[in-house]
């Protein structure tokens, strides 16, 4: 139901076991990784694997899980979108 209400159509399954679902779905006519997570929080660790994860096909990704991100989840993901580069000083 939750899919249907969002408009996202599941193309093709990935990945299933009883902690996460991994697929690839339609979301606003383009394609992206989907992963469902069977938990309540979601970490650094999953978010960093999913990235790595839709880099591999080329796609965007899309998170799913049964909680609400934390408030720091939130803070960090504002901060990655408006960070341009990080350089080395020399």
């Amino acid at each position: 139901n939750f899919l249907q209400l969002k408009q996202i159509e599941i193309i093709s399954l990935e990945q299933f076991d009883k902690k996460k679902v991994t697929v690839i779905a339609r979301i606003h006519s383009q394609p992206h990784l989907l992963i469902a997570f069977n938990k309540k929080r979601i970490t650094e660790e999953n978010i960093i694997k999913a990235y790595r994860k839709a880099a591999e096909l080329n796609l965007p990704y899309y998170l799913l899980a049964k909680a609400e991100p934390t408030q720091k989840m939130l803070e960090l993901s504002k901060a990655y979108k408006n960070l341009s580069k990080i350089d080395k000083l020399l």
